[in-house]
């Protein structure tokens, strides 16, 4: 019984964690999106919102598809360059090609010109709604005897449009990725069920590799964002008690309390470097054998000619490194949530 109790806890912490995330998400995001109480925003605000997110989700979805359309048509025009017997079709697959790339830029650029775009309304609506609340009924002189809560100045200042922006880019990034890893995913199956399945395998033992990365990653993030806060309260206060500093010839005792926090500071940048480090070795070396085991693969189909063209062997590998590239990023951006968290 003794060996379960630990267990128990720890698995109730962590759904208590989760709830309490959730439950914050929802304060913050519910009042702008889904607002129930009276004299909040109008209903043009609310609506013009949602549709630039569907918009946006709308945009995403063109990429992923393009994304997969232009992979057939290299493949296409790979064996259009081999048969060496039309110039005129490889010139009109060619075009096809060149314009499909061409809307990809074009769409990536809107893509992350709405994600901004709607990560910036929320800052300002966030950023007037909860000052409002900081000054309304003496919050701002309550806060200070609320011992959970440090250096309010600082983190209104600093923390809230990171919220709107980090989870604009989460929701967007995450949201193409996992499509680009579906589609293209589907594409290797059509051209390899081998192929897909050890890509399949290989993702599932990446990602509990990941998270243990992102974890600490997570920890050290959020230690840094504390620490950050508590260096720049140090100088804020030699500002605000200049007086009573130079009267008391305080300056030495001053200067240690800022140099130990620095170095708690520097202490912890190190260690994120660190773990950083680990992390990209991993990510790129990642990508690396998805894109050998690709051509280990498929290179002797090709050459003993059993069904598989030249075109689908580089549409295959094609679809290995984009999937491996989405996961990557995926695997970035989980990394960095920890700073909307």
């Amino acid at each position: 019984m003794s060996a379960k109790v630990p267990q128990d806890r720890s698995t109730t912490n962590i759904i208590s964690d989760v709830s309490k995330f959730w439950h914050s998400v929802k304060l913050i995001a519910a009042p702008y999106w889904y607002p129930t109480e009276s004299g909040g925003r109008t209903f043009s605000d609310v609506i013009q919102a949602w549709a630039m997110l569907l918009l946006l989700i709308g945009v995403i979805l063109a990429v992923v598809g393009l994304n997969a359309f232009n992979s057939f048509v290299s493949n296409y025009l790979v064996d259009v360059i081999l048969e060496k017997s039309d110039f005129d079709k490889f010139v009109k697959t060619l075009v096809v090609f060149a314009v499909g790339l061409l809307f990809v830029t074009l769409l990536v650029g809107l893509l992350k010109f709405l994600r901004k775009r709607i990560a910036l309304d929320w800052y300002a609506w966030l950023n007037d709604w909860i000052l409002n609340k900081y000054l309304h009924n003496r919050a701002y002189y309550r806060i200070n005897f609320k011992s959970d809560i440090d250096n309010p100045d600082q983190r209104l200042s600093q923390e809230i449009e990171p919220i709107t922006s980090k989870a604009l880019s989460f929701f967007a990034v995450s949201l193409e990725n996992v499509l680009d890893m579906i589609t293209f995913l589907v594409i290797l199956w059509s051209i390899s069920s081998s192929v897909a399945i050890i890509l399949v395998v290989w993702t599932i033992l990446g990602n509990v590799i990941a998270i243990y990365f992102n974890q600490a990653l997570n920890k050290i993030t959020q230690e840094e964002l504390e620490l950050k806060a508590n260096y720049n309260y140090a100088l804020t206060h030699i500002r605000n008690h200049a007086e009573s500093i130079a009267f008391f010839e305080g300056e030495n005792q001053e200067l240690n309390i800022i140099q130990r926090r620095f170095n708690k500071l520097l202490d912890s940048a190190k260690r994120k470097i660190d773990w950083e480090r680990g992390t990209e070795i991993f990510s790129r070396g990642y990508q690396a054998a998805i894109q050998v085991f690709t051509f280990v693969i498929l290179g002797p189909l090709y050459i003993n000619s059993e069904g598989i063209s030249f075109g689908q062997v580089g549409q295959a590998c094609l679809a290995a490194n984009l999937f491996a590239t989405a996961l990557a990023e995926l695997i970035s951006e989980f990394g960095t949530s920890a700073q909307f968290s």
